[in-house]
């Protein structure tokens, strides 16, 4: 397993039943980021993201330590 931190490039709110995010990573790719509960990210902070290979885990906020499921991560072309 490994984290990254990515950088929040948009916030969605609630798309159907979870979450949307934008990222950005250092490597400038970005992806958007479908997960379980709030976490209360901010536009330009920094959120870590566990994955281990191409299956994304868990994004958290370390402001303020909330932590939410990956359901879903798309690369944006």
């Amino acid at each position: 397993m490994a984290t990254e931190s990515f950088k929040v490039i948009q916030t969605f709110g609630i798309d159907y039943t979870k979450y949307k995010i934008l990222v950005q990573a250092k490597s400038s790719n970005r992806y958007f980021v479908w997960y379980e509960e709030q976490i209360g990210a901010d536009l330009g902070q920094e959120v870590l993201i566990t994955y281990e290979g191409n299956n994304w885990q868990t994004i958290n906020n370390p402001l303020n330590g909330r932590r939410a499921r990956i359901t879903q991560a798309e690369k944006v072309n």
